[in-house]
């Protein structure tokens, strides 16, 4: 094993010496013998699929990638296996089933809300080939992650109408919660020309605009990048066999890249929390600014109703003569006031539901930036126990020395005393 193990050391190094050089070819050489040595090793697949790229070999690159997905799940480092797929969706956009096997890890590491995201990548893929099989063996997995998200329950719904499900769409339309609506009390006042209150309304309703930030959502954008370079630079940093080739000279590098790291995760962590923190002050201005709104309103239908009070008794004259005429003006002016009421309530509905949308983009970019930590750590773990086999290795070589100075030692003694006999017979 440890035979095996020396080989594998050796051949590592040189094609490592090989790609310093530009000999890519002999470097592929020798990290295929590598991997017919060890093929449960998925490192060996990344660097060799990195290879092939440098040759513009795009196919078997990926090929390569593959089978260090599968060699990582196998050993259980789903986070290895998760960042060879996307490698692959880096030079293969339109691959349906990696799409499918980044789902499969990502429920493994449950995360089920970014695993529905691929799943209907997946889906959609199916659906323009044709292929209903896979379309519905991939939408009984999302039923089964049982989302609470509405959305992704009337996507699911249009899916299934779509490929002729008219049944399991309508079964989960029914177990899609409704959105709670907030019911207007019907008003009491008997007549009344209201029809200076809802120019008001209409005029503040009019004035409302939606909170869309469209500069936080290029800043997101960019962190996004930021993000995937990041990662990029930390698994370069990761890999074990460079640290098994050269132990120091990676850890110097290693330390340096995890410095900038550092830093580039500070920086895009301040830019979220300024971002939320924008979103969280335009939710309360714009709360404050729709309270004084219905306090306005409020306050004009109390003048309203001292005005009825007053002209109460002038009305109940005229009311025989203009019965049925003040009924018709009186239903057409509530229902107005009601619809500019709903008007208005939906307008605020609309820029909550912004916020609470850059919210969740902001979730997202911090679960990202949790994912990159739990990399790091990894990393460094892996690097530790490298250490700890190479003083061992050191350890058994220093016994090793000591024994053979000692026999050396005991063998010179007894030459030594044959000589000195031999002096003495003489």
């Amino acid at each position: 094993m440890e035979k095996r193990l020396d080989e594998i050391k050796e051949l590592i190094k040189n094609s490592i010496s090989f790609e310093i050089q530009g000999k890519y070819k002999d470097a592929i050489h020798l990290l295929e013998k590598a991997i017919k040595l060890n093929p449960k090793d998925g490192n060996l697949y990344n660097r060799l699929g990195d290879l092939y790229l440098k040759l513009n070999k795009t196919k078997e690159a990926i090929e390569t990638y593959q089978a260090g997905i599968e060699a990582f799940r196998a050993d259980n480092f789903l986070r290895n296996a998760l960042a060879l797929c996307k490698k692959i969706l880096r030079y293969d956009h339109g691959n349906a089933e990696i799409n499918f096997t980044i789902a499969q890890l990502l429920i493994d590491l449950d995360e089920k809300g970014d695993a529905a995201i691929y799943l209907f990548t997946y889906i959609e893929r199916q659906m323009a080939q044709g292929n209903k099989k896979e379309v519905m063996k991939a939408m009984e997995i999302l039923k089964n992650l049982k989302l609470s998200d509405s959305s992704v329950a009337n996507k699911m719904a249009k899916i299934y109408d779509k490929v002729g499900e008219k049944k399991k769409a309508e079964e989960v339309k029914k177990e899609t919660p409704e959105p709670a609506q907030e019911q207007i009390p019907e008003t009491s006042i008997s007549t009344v020309d209201l029809q200076p209150i809802i120019e008001e309304v209409k005029t503040e309703s009019h004035s409302q605009k939606p909170i869309v930030n469209i500069e936080s959502l290029d800043r997101l954008e960019k962190i996004s990048d930021e993000i995937e370079r990041v990662t990029v630079e930390l698994r370069k940093a990761m890999r074990i066999d460079e640290v098994i080739v050269a132990i120091d000279k990676s850890l110097n590098i290693f330390s340096q890249q995890q410095k900038e790291a550092i830093t580039l995760l500070h920086r895009s962590l301040n830019t979220d929390l300024v971002n939320l923190q924008k979103a969280i002050s335009n939710l309360q201005e714009s709360s404050k600014r729709n309270l004084e709104d219905v306090a306005r309103i409020v306050t004009t239908l109390e003048r309203s109703i001292s005005e009825i009070n007053k002209s109460q008794n002038l009305i109940v004259d005229e009311i025989t003569k203009n019965l049925n005429s003040i009924g018709g003006q009186f239903e057409s002016t509530t229902r107005k006031m009601l619809e500019d009421l709903r008007n208005l309530t939906s307008c605020y509905e609309s820029a909550s539901k912004d916020v609470c949308t850059k919210v969740d983009e902001n979730r997202q970019i911090t679960s990202s930036l949790l994912k990159v930590g739990g990399e790091t750590k990894i990393g460094i773990q892996t690097i530790n126990d490298s250490l700890l086999k190479f003083f061992l290795n050191q350890d058994i070589q220093i016994k090793k020395l000591n024994k053979f100075i000692l026999i050396m030692s005991i063998m010179l003694g007894g030459i030594t005393t044959l000589l000195l006999l031999i002096l003495l017979l003489k």
